[in-house]
């Protein structure tokens, strides 16, 4: 790692975060997580304990076997992730309540979501953030994804208190690395990845971004999805449960990993996947995920770089295989390039190709937002391929099947 290269690389954490790290560090024993002594945890917290299907149990054992043996995570990472199993599965003990005692939620229609893809850094939150200007769209927003129970209502729906707590959730992650509004701006009342929603299944890729836990990426990608897409449509199902009915807009880079379990339980979904060429998202992303692991770890982590490009090149990979066998009409493939270019002209031809109805009202929301939001908003991110030990010559080797097929929209 070139410490002289990219800005979001020079970072400090914060001097409370670093001194009290380096403390814990000398004088403290870090203990070992387990499964039962988090299950325990739960039952001395909630009062509710049925979660059921314990299947889940499974990727949470793989989950901490992997965080205990291959991470680094300083003790101040390491108190914040136990706590974190816990009230993921609290969580989940509530959904469950909630599906138990209304059986009617698991009734509510899903129909013809759209699931914005792509490898990280290809536009998709920008492109996410511009369909969500559309009334007809409901995305799900960052407070909704971090304490989706109980179900919103309509008449506390700009009021609710969970937008407060969201507001302080996310100030104290831009204090601990401030680079991050720049990279991957959040609000509280703004569209969000759903990423969040796969975390009572302990199944959210995004958890082996914050730390290294490549033997519990390999056990999920071994893992068949389909039970637990249910579980997250179950908790899109309770969302919109007391909502007025729209038509669900979601996001997120991991579901390029699972296209099989998603159509299964979605077969109407339109799916879009974003294309930019691999040396332009593996910079930006590994300089995202550098900084998470910066605060997750207090060190940087050499292999940021080929760890992604691995990960990466499986997601399209796994992606393509489901292509060969899907209804193409469920796809539409979007240009980078393109959609920079010309936003409203690219959503635009989106909703034809899915029959989507495009209105005035619709394209006049997109562009205030666009004109509100203009680029480097919040800061400018810099990266480089050679900060992470990456070269355009290497990358293209190894993705070049996915370079070939998709060569129209790179």
């Amino acid at each position: 790692m070139n410490p002289k290269g990219a800005a979001s690389q020079n970072f400090q954490l914060p001097k409370r975060v670093r001194l009290n790290n380096l403390f814990d560090r000398l004088f403290k024993q870090k203990e070992l997580l387990t499964l039962d002594g988090i299950l325990d945890s739960v039952r001395k917290r909630s009062e509710l304990t049925d979660w059921g299907d314990p299947g889940f149990l499974e990727a949470l054992q793989a989950q901490v076997h992997s965080y205990n043996t291959e991470t680094d995570a300083t003790p101040f990472s390491h108190g914040a992730f136990k706590r974190s199993c816990v009230s993921k599965i609290m969580l989940r003990c509530q959904l469950v309540d909630w599906w138990k005692r209304h059986p009617e939620i698991l009734e509510q229609p899903v129909q013809r979501p759209i699931f914005v893809t792509g490898m990280p850094r290809t536009g998709t939150t920008f492109l996410h953030r511009l369909l969500s200007q559309d009334p007809n769209n409901r995305p799900l927003l960052y407070w909704e994804q971090q304490w989706p129970t109980p179900p919103p209502q309509p008449e506390t729906y700009q009021t609710d208190e969970r937008i407060k707590w969201a507001k302080r959730s996310r100030d104290g992650l831009f204090t601990l690395a401030p680079e991050l509004e720049a990279i991957h701006p959040m609000e509280a009342q703004g569209p969000e990845e759903c990423n969040g929603l796969f975390d009572p299944e302990f199944a959210n890729m995004a958890t082996a971004g914050l730390n290294h836990m490549p033997s519990f990426v390999e056990w999920i990608l071994k893992r068949d999805m389909t039970q637990t897409y249910k579980f997250y449509r179950g908790e899109l199902q309770l969302l919109n449960w007391k909502m007025p009915p729209k038509r669900w807009c979601l996001k997120s880079p991991s579901h390029l990993y699972f296209l099989d379990a998603l159509l299964a339980v979605f077969p109407d979904a339109s799916i879009i996947w974003n294309h930019r060429p691999p040396e332009k998202t593996l910079a930006s992303g590994s300089s995202l995920v550098y900084i998470y692991r910066k605060i997750s770890t207090g060190r940087a982590f050499q292999g940021i770089g080929r760890e992604m490009a691995d990960g990466l090149l499986r997601s399209v990979e796994r992606a393509m295989e489901t292509r060969k066998t899907a209804n193409p009409q469920r796809f539409f493939d979007m240009s980078y390039r393109k959609l920079v270019e010309d936003p409203i002209g690219m959503v635009h031809s989106i909703y034809e190709h899915f029959g989507y109805n495009y209105s005035p009202e619709f394209e006049a929301a997109m562009h205030r937002w666009i004109k509100a939001n203009r680029q480097h908003k919040h800061g400018v991110h810099r990266y480089h391929l050679k900060d992470f030990g990456l070269s355009r010559e290497w990358i293209d080797n190894r993705f070049s099947n996915y370079l070939s097929t998709y060569a129209s929209w790179l």
